[in-house]
């Protein structure tokens, strides 16, 4: 284990002329051996350093080592820690990360050149990082990386034997900044003041790491302490770091808080003041101030509701990198965007016609707005319709490209809110649905797609009547369980409006169908003894049991009148007959057609009394099945309902 300090021989005056040459020191170690190694270190002072290790200093940093801060620097840093254990398919048992690392440390201390001292001696193992959950920062982690542990060999491999020495070896001075220039300008003229509180070259190289300024890190990456060498800078250039890390940190900040649909809009405002600037080249305009393309931006975000400010540089570098063509350029109060004449055909040139790209670009316009309109949740009616109810139902994306196809993309081309016919298409398209008749008519077979209308109008449609309580998907599974009615089905539209009696077989087959529909178990082929079974034995409601004989019949008739118009409607010029004798007839005071219900004569008032509703409770709210036939409750109702 070495543990490394860095003696200056200029301020080492107890030493004084001692340290001229390669020695070891006789220090009190206490058993400890201490080695003092020869190593010219070219700082800004370019004064040779001696480098102090010592086994007994590492083990007592070790003992004192905080798990909970990271292992490397044992430092509270606003960068966050990282745990190998808690990345996503990390082996818990024994992660690659901390075996890596600590193949990395021992390299360097066999080089004797570890970026920065370490807390922890070599008898450190994986097991022991696992079981305390070892942690660092990504900059400290770095450090200890592949890369520069081929970097330290290729410094190692460079030094080359003093001459009359074998123990001592001097390593090529490795480049550095002047301490007369400011660190991050490299300028010279001005007031510059040096590093002196406590943390401040951590910070420093924090920032830079995190605004990646890679010109910043190269300089100061290996050239030490930044207050130990008393490096210089100048006050605006700090202070212009710090706002550019912090305007950094706004804008991770405000990015996790925004919800989806805000991204979205920013996303299409931007898109269309690119398109926007596209038009204005093609037309001959070259130049664009940024203040005004910003104003443009942040107006047309206005019109989303939305309020958040936009930075200034990173609108600037967001702009350019759609056209790298383009030129910065300032008179020092206004930022210009310039592009060069020849601009206009190099960008009509890109703008040719590609037909794969274009292909492309629409697959995945398509593939963006169909994910969308599958994943959202619509508008859920709750009793009223608000004023924005027509927006809630439609996806973002898709009023976007709804709105791009009638209006273009040009931002000035844009209305403030949705417009009314964007609304129209955009539902239009969201609840569109296709189905392919060709291929339901195969699925189906040649019977049942034929037979297909009259079952239609038999089950119910908006000219007919219908089975109370019992939908098409009941009558599907009723034809799926009798494919005998398939015949008389296909009687009805290969002969439109046939004549039908309780005696002829078509009506006898849906006679069957229809017991079915309300008990596939049965076995009886009468509506009647069907309607006295249910009700006697399986002590069902009124409304529950299959309709008499007579109101089936005067049903089919109006089934097979719908029927023979759907199955005559290729012909130029209908002649259908009159709708009475087909269970409609003409009121002669309104002259309008009412359904035929039945013929058969009105129930006594004994049969009338011995009628009984399904209500539970006294009050049951207007859903007594008494008062929707339009009659009264008896003595054996429970609601008792007027």
């Amino acid at each position: 284990m070495h543990h490394h300090c860095c003696v200056n021989t200029e301020r080492a005056c107890a030493l004084g002329p001692k340290l001229a040459s390669p020695l070891a020191l006789n220090l009190p170690s206490e058993g400890a051996n201490f080695n003092l190694t020869w190593r010219h270190k070219t700082h800004l002072s370019r004064q040779p350093c001696f480098w102090l290790s010592g086994r007994r200093f590492e083990e007592q940093d070790f003992m004192k080592m905080e798990w909970t801060q990271c292992i490397i620097c044992q430092q509270t840093t606003p960068e966050s820690l990282r745990c190998p254990l808690n990345a996503r398919g990390a082996d818990t048992s024994a992660p690659a990360a901390y075996a890596s690392f600590l193949k990395n440390v021992a390299h360097f201390r066999e080089l004797n050149s570890l970026p920065e001292p370490l807390h922890f001696g070599s008898d450190i193992t994986v097991d022991d990082l696992i079981r305390n959950r070892a942690q660092w920062h990504k900059s400290c982690h770095s450090q200890f990386n592949s890369n520069r542990v081929e970097r330290a060999r290729k410094r190692d491999r460079d030094v080359t034997p003093e001459s009359g020495t074998t123990e001592g070896r001097r390593r090529r001075p490795r480049q550095s900044f002047e301490m007369t220039i400011c660190i991050f300008c490299t300028k010279q003229d001005g007031l510059m003041h040096e590093f002196r509180t406590l943390g401040a070259d951590d910070n420093v190289r924090f920032m830079a790491s995190d605004l990646q300024e890679t010109e910043l890190m190269d300089r100061i990456e290996g050239a030490g302490d930044l207050i130990a060498l008393e490096a210089k800078y100048h006050l605006a250039c700090l202070v212009g770091l710090r706002n550019r890390h912090r305007s950094l940190v706004r804008q991770r900040e405000t990015s996790k808080d925004e919800p989806a649909n805000v991204k979205k809009f920013k996303a299409r405002a931007f898109a269309e003041l690119l398109t926007n600037i596209e038009n204005e080249i093609e037309e001959g305009t070259f130049c664009f101030k940024l203040a005004s393309l910003r104003h443009l931006y942040v107006t047309r975000l206005a019109d989303f509701g939305i309020t958040s400010e936009i930075n200034k540089g990173r609108f600037k570098e967001q702009v350019l990198n759609h056209f790298p063509h383009g030129q910065e350029q300032s008179d020092g109060k206004e930022v210009i965007l310039v592009f060069e004449q020849g601009m206009q055909g190099m960008l009509k040139q890109a703008f040719k016609l590609d037909f794969e790209g274009d292909a492309l670009i629409l697959a995945k316009a398509a593939r963006i707005v169909r994910n969308e309109i599958f994943s959202s949740s619509g508008f859920n009616f709750d009793g009223a319709f608000p004023s924005d109810c027509q927006q809630k139902t439609v996806p973002t994306q898709l009023k976007s490209l709804i709105t791009m196809l009638m209006k273009g993309a040009d931002l000035k081309d844009q209305d403030t809110v949705d417009s009314q016919a964007c609304l129209t298409a955009s539902q239009t398209v969201n609840h569109f649905m296709y189905l392919d008749i060709n291929a339901i008519c195969h699925a189906l077979g040649k019977d049942r797609s034929t037979a297909l209308p009259m079952f239609h109008s038999f089950t119910g449609c908006d000219t007919t009547s219908a089975f109370f309580g019992k939908g098409k998907k009941s009558a599907w599974e009723a034809w799926n369980a009798y494919v005998e009615v398939t015949e008389a089905f296909n009687n009805f539209m290969n002969h439109p409006y046939m004549t039908v009696t309780v005696n002829c077989k078509q009506f006898q087959l849906l006679e069957r169908f229809t017991v079915i529909i309300y008990n596939k178990t049965s076995n009886l082929d009468s509506v009647n003894e069907a309607r006295r079974e249910l009700f006697s034995q399986k002590n069902r409601p009124m409304e529950k049991i299959p309709p008499t004989q007579e109101a089936l019949l005067q049903h089919t008739l109006r089934a097979v009148y719908q029927a023979g118009i759907w199955a005559t409607s290729d012909q130029c010029e209908q002649k259908p007959p009159t709708p009475e004798g087909f269970g409609w007839t003409l009121e002669s005071a309104t002259k309008t057609w009412r359904p035929v219900w039945s013929n058969l004569p009105v129930a006594s008032q004994a049969c009338s009394e011995l009628v009984k509703c399904g209500c539970k409770s006294a009050t049951c709210g207007g859903r007594c099945s008494c008062k929707k036939a339009q009659w009264k409750c008896t003595e054996l109702c429970s609601c008792q309902c007027e």
